[in-house]
């Protein structure tokens, strides 16, 4: 029989204390009578609690600045509108030239640490959702790999940032910065609701590091993956932009325009006259370029519809940056933006 003052120095876990209250409750034992229970002292066990088995973080977004959730294997990268026709659109009235468009590329160029506006539309807009923003890489062979930022520029940072491996970052004070439990990193934004008067909202994006980084992207192409979701993360929508980061967008877009005509087949064609071949440039220019024209087509599919006012828009915007008629393209761009 342990003494009192033995049974003082011991500490009961919470399935000795049930225990020891049901034994009681079921014999009728008197409270007063606790020290007379003969007890193994040796049965008590040292519970420890192990915090990396409860990391994979709930599904629901926290109120944390960084959080951990769970994620497939690969990143899914195929696009879906959705039932609230989620679009994202480069906000190309922006006239900063540190970054530029290509709309027959539909990708982005932009320098490292410059800022990307982007229109975020939603059909019909309501409060409580969330637009989630991640790097990944283009190449199947790559998709798997998580998109970080190189050495050199993660030892040249302030250290306590939360985005500090991220390649990419939003400029707003509620974005709070993800790694899922495969290492990919993305940011999550919330979506508010458009101002009076807008059916869009704008977000400001920055990456901090160049596709060129040997220790990070080591120039592989990559694209922005966005999702649309609720605060539970059940995904409603989903969009891509291809992007590079680099040092001279204006001049990169025009080598992969070019790179682009010409794998296409675009540059020269070869026909033959008598016994000799010779060269004709497929593209000629027409003099009908500043003329407005109607294209009636029936379109299957609510997505496909959203991809060619997309692809519309992106075309005569990319029209407008490059010196075209702003009192006529304007107009055009938002008679389409009002379209069904």
């Amino acid at each position: 029989m342990a003494s009192e003052s033995s049974l003082s120095l011991l500490t009961l876990t919470s399935s000795q204390e049930d225990s020891i209250i049901s034994e009681l409750r079921d014999n009728e034992i008197n409270l007063q009578d606790l020290h007379d229970f003969a007890f193994d002292h040796t049965d008590i066990v040292e519970e420890k609690f192990d915090i990396s088995h409860y990391q994979e973080t709930l599904p629901n977004h926290n109120d944390l600045s960084t959080q951990t959730v769970m994620q497939a294997q690969m990143p899914a990268n195929q696009e879906f509108a959705g039932e609230l026709n989620f679009e994202l659109l480069p906000n190309q009235q922006d006239g900063s030239k540190s970054w530029v468009y290509s709309a027959k590329l539909q990708k982005v160029f932009i320098e490292m640490e410059k800022t990307l506006p982007l229109w975020v539309k939603w059909s019909p807009p309501h409060g409580q959702l969330y637009v989630r923003a991640g790097m990944a890489f283009c190449e199947p062979t790559h998709r798997s790999d998580p998109v970080t930022r190189c050495h050199n520029h993660i030892a040249l940072s302030d250290q306590n940032i939360p985005y500090l491996r991220h390649v990419l970052s939003c400029k707003h004070n509620g974005a709070r910065y993800c790694e899922t439990n495969t290492g990919h990193y993305s940011v999550l934004v919330p979506l508010g609701t458009p101002e009076p008067g807008t059916d869009s909202v704008q977000m400001d994006f920055t990456f901090h590091c160049k596709n060129s980084c040997s220790t990070g992207i080591n120039r592989k192409p990559t694209e922005v993956i966005f999702t649309l979701e609720t605060d539970r993360a059940e995904v409603l929508g989903r969009r891509k932009l291809l992007v590079r980061i680099c040092s001279c967008p204006k001049r990169d877009r025009g080598k992969e325009e070019k790179e682009l005509r010409e794998s296409s087949g675009g540059k020269k064609r070869k026909i033959m006259l008598g016994k000799k071949y010779i060269s004709l440039p497929v593209e000629q220019q027409h003099e009908t370029e500043s003329e407005i024209f109607s294209f009636n087509v029936k379109i299957y599919g609510r997505d496909n519809y959203e991809t060619v006012k997309k692809v519309t828009s992106s075309v005569m915007a990319q029209t407008l940056v490059d010196g075209g008629p702003s009192a006529v393209i304007q107009p055009l761009i938002e008679y389409i933006k009002r379209l069904p």
